[in-house]
């Protein structure tokens, strides 16, 4: 599963769009997304609720803590939001010490509230995480304490009979629910003689204009079927945790959370949403999804060697990663599988910390890069041209080192994948013997002896250092060696 996080605008389209088709729960939630590029006239006439409600403004940039870092504005009208926007993009701030530009907002109605639920849910290797809690909002974390967790196997599953846990004590007292509402009236008073304007909703929700004399409200509670409306508000949400627990499967979501969402006329309304979709299921949900952006995390901004291993991996099968860590690093690999490329980063960085005796020799590892599902030849080649460039460029003289490494494959053909790389460190043979590099391979699986031995056949071909390993090689060994190699001073 490769979790990927998407904007907080297509998260809340994707709920509402599914929501109502999954579940028949329609969302009353209105969004849209203003960049660079936006026109505002041209979205006001897209989106006319923009010019005819009070609005809320703030960044969609896949960080949290947006508004006790005060980069959230309410209760604007549409010049105010544009002025909001303006001033504000492609401002740089700094979030969990990453600095970046914000290049993108999400503007929605102003919805006053005063109740504020939370509800996340977190795919496992088993089943599901699913979280609810009555004290939502931005002090989330200090009331951790009160948020209760089921975990749903995926064998089964979600009813109203699962998810009461989550709601067992919804709401704390009725006095909790005091929310604006004018939909029913009913006239009360201390004796029921004197009548006194109150509003009530059934279905959720419970205003007193004016002060309320807690005696009154008693009187009211003494008369009314409190046992039905709690069931009714548990319900409710409930039906509504269920639905989202459908659009989460639906779309393979791996991560989803609302903090908070509110009830709007007793129905719940989300707030302010986090998704994240597996990636890997886009072929079958393409459709579903819709233009679907997968942003980079906050921070991060591909060169163009990651933009062209990036371009080559969404037009393939299988999976091409590669990521830069330090230009001027001289350990670098080209690694098959992703958990064996984890493997060896941390291996390698664990090794140079141990040797050296400091954090700071770590940052000689160059690159993260993992290749799998058996690509063909041309991909491999193109993608180890690439690692080999980086891995090459700016000799100092120093020693480097290049990793081909990886587990004991399952049904990747070996030798087809080493036929790309052999192609490449053929072509790349000068920028290699320029960066006095020398290469370390360890590989088994299908074929392994016969791409094994190509390898060898190269290394003697081209006079650069190979050293070549099968499976009775630990697969981080040659990590070490490495490390010793580009420590030694000869």
């Amino acid at each position: 599963m490769a979790r990927k996080k998407i904007r907080e605008y297509d998260s809340k389209r994707l709920l509402k769009e599914h929501l109502k088709r999954l579940s028949g729960i329609d969302l009353q939630i209105c969004s849209a997304q203003v960049t660079e590029g936006t026109d505002f006239t041209e979205l006001t006439n897209k989106e006319p609720w923009l010019s005819s409600t009070k609005l809320v403004v703030k960044p969609d940039m896949l960080f949290g803590k947006r508004g006790k870092s005060g980069l959230v504005a309410l209760n604007l009208d549409l010049a105010q939001v544009a002025e909001f926007v303006k001033a504000r993009l492609g401002a740089e701030v700094e979030m969990g010490g990453c600095k970046a530009p914000i290049t993108t907002f999400i503007v929605e109605p102003f919805v006053p509230h005063d109740q504020e639920f939370y509800i996340s849910i977190v795919s496992e290797r088993l089943g599901s995480t699913i979280s609810f809690s009555e004290c939502g909002g931005i002090e989330i974390e200090e009331n951790w304490d009160k948020v209760k967790t089921i975990f749903l196997p995926t064998e089964k599953p979600m009813t109203l009979e699962a998810c009461a846990p989550l709601i067992a004590t919804l709401p704390l007292e009725v006095k909790s629910l005091i929310l604006v509402n004018k939909k029913w009236f009913l006239g009360l008073s201390i004796d029921g003689t004197c009548s006194v304007p109150l509003y009530f909703s059934f279905s959720l929700e419970l205003k007193v204009l004016g002060i309320v004399h807690s005696e009154l409200l008693n009187t009211y509670l003494k008369f009314a079927d409190t046992s039905s409306i709690l069931s009714q508000i548990r319900g409710k949400i409930g039906d509504f945790i269920i639905g989202v627990f459908s659009v989460f499967q639906d779309l393979d979501f791996s991560f989803l959370e609302m903090n908070p969402f509110t009830l709007v006329n007793g129905e719940p309304y989300p707030l302010d949403m986090r998704g994240e979709l597996d990636d890997t299921a886009a072929f079958k949900n393409f459709k579903k999804w819709g233009n679907v952006e997968f942003p980079l995390p906050f921070g991060r901004v591909l060169s163009s060697t990651e933009s062209f291993i990036h371009s080559l991996d969404e037009k393939t099968s299988s999976s091409l990663k590669f990521t830069v860590l330090n230009p001027k690093g001289r350990i670098w690999t080209m690694v098959a599988g992703g958990g064996a490329s984890v493997i060896y980063a941390d291996t390698t960085n664990s090794f140079l910390i141990n040797k050296v005796g400091d954090l700071g020799y770590a940052s000689e590892l160059g690159n993260y890069a993992e290749y799998s599902g058996a690509p063909n030849e041309d991909e491999v080649l193109q993608y180890a041209r690439v690692v080999i460039d980086c891995a090459t460029s700016d000799p100092d003289g120093r020693k480097r080192a290049l990793l081909i490494g990886g587990g004991i494959a399952n049904f990747t053909d070996v030798a087809a994948t080493f036929n790309g790389i052999i192609r490449a460190l053929r072509e790349k043979e000068s920028k290699l013997k320029a960066a006095r590099m020398h290469i370390y391979v360890r590989r088994g699986g299908p074929n392994y002896q016969t791409g094994l031995a190509k390898m060898r056949t190269l290394g003697e071909e081209l006079g650069v250092p190979l050293e070549v390993y099968g499976p009775e090689a630990t697969m981080t060994g040659i990590c070490k060696q490495a490390i010793d190699c580009i420590m030694s001073t000869a």
